[in-house]
């Protein structure tokens, strides 16, 4: 069966551009790159989640767009696609948020949209949308179909813009086949399905790809929301406690609270849900702030990591997206082989000292940093493990909102998120990296001999030291997808 595959919500890598791929924008979505999920790069591949489950038209000729303010945008690219309505440079800043205009200039993107134009007008086909963001098919007047991703910033300007070709994905039906799909991913790619029993003792149900410690991006999230549920736990914080938006703590996208005026209050609770379900990087600082490195870096050892001194100083968002791309390349390259070869305590230093002013130009986001060291580093294993502690938490009166908080955003289309009782998921990228990892729990227990309680933990990590072979999340998220189905299904 041929399906579209699942978008999670991770960030996309940097801005990046090709014959027909073209990612323009300020966010990252767990799919995603603007910095790193690492600091959550640009499209999360454009914020990008659950399309499939939101409002839907068929792909075919003049699919319906509504008048809302996603269609209303989406209808103006397609028009700017046009060789008779061609977008001017007025148009353009009218339309696209600041942002994404301090990465691009409007002058660029106008004759971005002008050249893919030239093959207009483009139809749109088909149409789909949620709470975060549009997927339109559009087509040319040659009959050529790309998929036109949209996401909107707070004040309903364009935020993140990507052009890709259509992907259909043959799913695998056996573990055999699902290996030699992993096998033929450009990056190198590690996909590990662990059985997970209630008692917390874990069993490997199917492994391909070298099994280190590879960089996770924004997966680390779940350490600092374990990290935070200890402190509840303890009566440091309370899930109502509230945190503001300062300037020293105001990272990049993914994320909403980057655009957010000095002073905006949000919950606690609120911030982990941001930190979750969007991979809010300044909502995850604003909570490392009020928490502390040091909680942080404990609670990554109470949580099961085998080797916690890869974690050990624990960077914010804003202080990866200034150690990897911030200042001129002479600049990157002195900092990051600094970072590579420092102790903790030398590390710790460095990031003492970082300039209190994060400039980092969107053209530099574009080279993967975790060849050096600059990333948040895990393998399957930890992962589990940290799954495993957050599985048990939930059952604390102190973790009471944590299943809420981790089934957000499930990170898989609905015809396999159907097969869960329980989907919780953290996504992660920046340039030259994607992870994924869920904890799922099946209807019925999942594969021959598991128990109704029994769950598992499904990571999928990629990495190349070239940016562009992780460019297109959808090929890894489709793989990943069909671990989680056949561990549900009991296939293989």
């Amino acid at each position: 069966m041929r399906r579209r595959p699942p978008t999670p919500t991770i960030s996309a890598s940097a801005i990046a551009a090709t014959a027909l791929t073209l990612l323009l924008g300020c966010s990252g979505g767990d799919a995603a790159p603007s910095g790193s999920e690492a600091a959550d790069a640009g499209a999360e591949q454009a914020q990008e989640t659950g399309l499939e489950t939101g409002q839907e038209t068929g792909a075919g000729d003049d699919a319906e767009v509504p008048a809302d303010d996603l269609g209303r945008q989406v209808t103006w690219v397609t028009e700017a696609l046009d060789p008779d309505t061609p977008a001017s440079t007025d148009d353009v800043i009218a339309h696209v948020s600041e942002a994404t205009l301090a990465q691009i200039s409007a002058d660029d993107l106008r004759l971005t949209l002008t050249r893919l134009g030239l093959t207009g007008p483009w139809q749109v086909v088909g149409y789909e949308a949620d709470q975060d963001g549009a997927l339109a098919t559009i087509r040319d007047t040659a009959g050529t179909e790309l998929e036109l991703t949209l996401t909107l910033a707070q004040d309903g300007l364009i935020h993140t813009l990507l052009f890709q070709e259509p992907y259909t994905h043959t799913e695998a039906t056996t573990w055999q086949e699902l290996s030699d799909a992993v096998d033929r991913l450009p990056a190198d790619t590690t996909l590990v399905v662990t059985r997970l029993g209630e008692d917390g003792v874990s069993e490997p149900a199917f492994a391909v790809g070298e099994q280190e410690a590879w960089p996770i991006g924004s997966v680390f999230k779940v350490y600092v929301l374990g990290a935070l549920t200890q402190a509840v736990a303890d009566g440091t914080i309370g899930w109502q406690d509230e945190l503001a938006v300062t300037d020293e703590l105001r990272s990049l996208p993914t994320g909403r609270l980057q655009d957010a005026e000095t002073g905006t209050v949000v919950t606690v609770r609120e911030a982990a849900e941001l930190m979750i379900s969007i991979s809010d990087n300044t909502a995850t600082d604003l909570l490392i702030d009020a928490l502390g490195r040091e909680r942080v870096e404990a609670a990554v050892v109470a949580m099961g990591h085998a080797r916690p001194e890869l974690l050990t100083p624990f960077p914010s968002t804003r202080e990866m997206f200034h150690l990897a791309w911030a200042g001129a390349a002479p600049e990157r390259e002195e900092r990051r082989a600094r970072w590579r070869e420092a102790s903790a305590d030398e590390r710790r230093t460095m990031l003492a000292d970082l300039p209190e002013t994060l400039a980092v130009e969107a053209e530099a986001v574009t080279d993967a940093a975790w060849p050096d060291g600059l990333d948040w580093f895990a393998d399957a294993d930890d992962l589990t493990a940290a799954w495993a502690w957050l599985r048990q938490a939930a059952g604390t009166t102190a973790g009471a909102p944590l299943p809420e908080i981790l089934a957000m955003n499930p990170g898989l289309p609905e015809h396999t998120a159907a097969h869960a009782d329980q989907v919780w998921f953290k996504g992660g990228s920046a340039p030259g990296e994607l992870a994924l990892s869920w904890l799922v729990r099946g209807r019925h227990g999942g594969e021959e001999g598991a128990t109704g309680t029994d769950a598992f933990v499904v990571t999928l990590q990629a990495r190349h030291a070239a940016p562009m072979a992780v460019a297109d999340a959808r090929p890894y998220a489709a793989s990943a997808a069909d671990a989680v189905r056949l561990a549900l299904e009991g296939e293989g």
